[in-house]
């Protein structure tokens, strides 16, 4: 929900009761929230990473690369999957609320402009990265979509692999891969609708 101009947060509703959490603190901006689907995680984006660049040009720094994936555990008691991957057994718990915006932690992956995040079976998370280009290719002049690349990060063996490339924006379609890219990759079906 937006909290301001330039920040807005991400809330989880209890549907039983009607109750309102905040999931992560207003003083972000974090957007695109998707659960695990073995309901341990809640994926999001958040721009918060401020590694400014230096402006060769106009001598100021800039934060093109803004933004980067993040999960919150969604138990007070699970490892983080970056210390640990532990797969999953028995039923779904209660989301454990108190505390949740202090158990927010960044993928191992270098800052970007990212678009989107899935999560998907077998401890995979995937989403659309866009890469820094200039203004005059996309914004001002031409028609041409802007692509990405779809990436897909494995909380179990902690690797990163690109799926797909050159991906137009909008919600993003990526099926029907080579049989062999899902077999490597572990992925049934590849991301459909990030």
């Amino acid at each position: 929900r937006p909290s301001g101009p330039y920040t807005q947060n991400i809330r989880l509703l209890d549907a039983r009761s009607g109750r309102v959490y905040d999931a992560t603190p207003p003083t972000n901006f974090d957007y695109s929230p998707a659960f695990d689907p073995e309901g341990r995680y809640l994926y999001f984006l958040s721009r918060r990473a401020f590694n400014p660049a230096m402006d060769p040009v106009q001598f100021y720094y800039v934060f093109a690369r803004h933004s980067r994936p993040y999960l919150i555990p969604l138990s007070k008691d699970d490892v983080s999957p970056f210390i640990e991957y532990r797969r999953r057994e028995g039923p779904v718990q209660d989301i454990d609320v108190e505390g949740i915006q202090t158990r927010a932690e960044p993928f191992p992956v270098e800052e970007g402009i990212h678009a989107a995040v899935v999560g998907l079976r077998g401890g995979k998370v995937a989403w659309l990265r866009y890469e820094v280009e200039g203004a005059l290719k996309y914004y001002l002049w031409s028609a041409q979509e802007r692509r990405g690349v779809v990436e897909i990060y494995d909380l179990e063996t902690k690797t990163k692999d690109q799926l797909a490339g050159g991906v137009a924006g909008g919600p993003v379609q990526v099926l029907d891969q080579p049989r062999a890219a899902a077999d490597v990759l572990g992925v049934e079906r590849a991301v459909a609708e990030l």
